[in-house]
């Protein structure tokens, strides 16, 4: 599967979910909750990550990182305003 979801696949499914939810938050404007989404998306990422340890593994978690961080920046973005 090209998503990752065969390396370490509840943890890696969570954490792609829980960026849904966080996106979707910050959609409504709901920034405390698309925060903790976020933050709970990234422990699930790293939780993946860890349990997964191969090399194809590492690079779609840090991916799904990387998505989380510029999620972070328009949260704060957003919240600046």
């Amino acid at each position: 599967m090209a998503d990752g979801t065969e390396f370490a696949p509840a943890d890696m499914k969570a954490a792609r979910e829980k960026l849904a939810l966080a996106k979707q938050a910050l959609a409504a404007k709901d920034y405390k909750a698309a925060t903790d989404f976020a933050n709970q998306a990234q422990a699930d990422a790293k939780l993946a990550q860890a349990k997964a340890g191969s090399a194809k593994a590492q690079a779609v978690s840090q991916t799904l990182q990387e998505d989380i961080r510029v999620l972070r920046v328009e949260l704060d973005r957003a919240g600046a305003q």
